[in-house]
């Protein structure tokens, strides 16, 4: 075959892969620019500023600003869901847990908690609800800090005993005592952590007067 049939495939070829090549790099430049949009709104309607895991992880689950106080019952739901079902008794303690904590008059709210109720939730949320969390009490007080993790603990706790455990012996099943164990250690944690943080942030205001 004639060498120039050759050179004419393989630069035919090499044109075909740099088109591809070109084609996707402005997909991808585009799908950043969107996502970039997507979270400066998202930042602008919300207040959460230089925390893009956590405005990607709202995005990833289609989390709007209206129904981003569902969050907070997140726990709940995966407390609920601890046993891979989701029982009548479960779902009706959430919902009400949901009114204790003043969100049935949120419409957006209270439909995204439902569909969490009404399949598995994504992998993610529990993940997204911590950093969603953290940065919450970057913004509060210690008292607003112990009364966030008291709250999420009573309302926790009102959910995990609506599963009965085995033959009702127990007023909690072992999986979901488990789930409150590992939610309470967590949010002590994280309070410990945040009055530390204050607790130093007030020594060096003082130590800076003191200097003045």
């Amino acid at each position: 075959m004639d060498r120039n049939v050759f050179e004419k495939r393989a630069k035919a070829l090499e044109d075909a892969y740099c088109q591809t090549r070109d084609r996707q790099l402005i997909e991808q430049l585009a799908a950043s620019e969107a996502l970039a949009k997507k979270k400066g709104e998202l930042a602008d309607a919300t207040g959460i500023r230089n925390n893009d895991a956590l405005l990607e992880g709202l995005l990833d689950l289609r989390i709007t600003p209206e129904a981003i106080d569902a969050l907070r019952l997140a726990p709940l739901v995966e407390i609920a869901w601890s046993e891979g079902r989701m029982a009548h008794r479960q779902r009706a303690a959430v919902l009400s847990a949901a009114r204790q904590a003043k969100l049935a008059d949120n419409y957006d709210a209270m439909r995204l908690l439902e569909s969490w109720l009404d399949a598995a939730p994504p992998a993610g949320l529990l993940a997204c609800w911590k950093q969603y969390i953290r940065w919450q009490c970057e913004h509060k007080s210690l008292e607003q800090i112990q009364a966030l993790k008291d709250d999420t603990m009573d309302l926790a706790l009102f959910v995990a005993e609506s599963t009965g455990g085995i033959l009702s012996f127990s007023r909690i099943g072992r999986v979901e005592r488990a789930k409150l164990d590992e939610l309470g250690a967590m949010l002590n944690e994280m309070a410990a952590a945040f009055a530390c943080r204050q607790t130093e942030s007030g020594s060096k205001e003082s130590d800076s007067k003191s200097a003045i």
